[in-house]
């Protein structure tokens, strides 16, 4: 084994250890060390079960909190990703990043994306299903990235919020969200913008957020969208292409924003 990789697995190993001794280890139950590869499925060494105090006998379940620092994971076609509440960057000094190629990731209670330290969220490919929020960029001084590629996300009960004492951005590329409502610094002293730059779609179920995310689009928190009123859902999309907006008109359109 090279020395570098057993300096990081030491280097791995002691973060661990100070954070079950801070935590009692009630703050997560599988922690991600990614010893075996960078894969979520593809070696149990990949997980620290804190309640053995040992490499993971079985892969996490919607019952099994999950704290994810370095090293970058990845989820692939043909896995069935799990977890109860799931912490990109669980920890201060340990960044997190996750990156979805495909398969499924289900998350039975929250998601945070950078919890106390920054942390990246990519979607390419796959389905999402979140039962109560995905919060991103969740505590004072932390960045959330989360970008849209493709792929599925629906969040059950609460909703998708960028900022909550943080800062969080979404980058929506392509793919479809589908939640109950939206937000921006729902913790108070935070913030966040919704790009969309090239495709994706955001769909907010109900019309009860029309008049917020009217002022979020006029404001700077939702940039270079369309908003529709579609079978009585409000769908956020890019703004199309200047030629492309001339042939479709502009019946259907509740308000149209591009930002410089």
């Amino acid at each position: 084994m090279c020395k570098k990789l057993i300096e990081e697995r030491m280097r791995v190993w002691v973060v661990v250890t100070l954070f079950l001794l801070m935590t009692g280890a009630v703050y997560g139950d599988m922690i991600w060390v990614g010893y075996g590869n960078l894969s979520w499925g593809g070696s149990l060494d990949n997980w620290y079960d804190a309640s053995t105090g040992a490499l993971a006998t079985y892969f996490p379940t919607t019952s099994i909190n999950v704290p994810m620092p370095m090293p970058a994971c990845t989820i692939e076609a043909g896995t069935d990703a799990e977890s109860q509440i799931l912490w990109i960057a669980p920890w201060v000094g340990n960044p997190g990043d996750l990156t979805m190629d495909g398969g499924t990731l289900t998350v039975a209670d929250y998601m945070f994306v950078g919890s106390q330290d920054t942390g990246h969220f990519t979607v390419n490919d796959g389905a999402i299903n979140v039962a109560n929020q995905i919060l991103i960029g969740a505590n004072p001084g932390v960045l959330g990235y989360m970008t849209m590629n493709g792929g599925t996300i629906d969040i059950s009960v609460q909703g998708l919020y960028m900022g909550g004492n943080g800062v969080g951005e979404l980058e929506m590329t392509g793919g479809t969200i589908i939640t109950p409502e939206i937000g921006f610094g729902v913790w108070g002293d935070g913030s966040g913008t919704i790009n969309f730059n090239g495709g994706g779609q955001i769909t907010i179920l109900g019309t009860s957020q029309l008049d917020d995310v009217l002022y979020w689009m006029g404001d700077g928190e939702i940039n270079n969208a369309q908003l529709n009123v579609v079978s009585g859902n409000l769908v956020l999309t890019q703004v199309p292409e200047p030629v492309t907006l001339a042939l479709l008109g502009i019946g259907s359109m509740v308000l149209l924003r591009r930002r410089k």
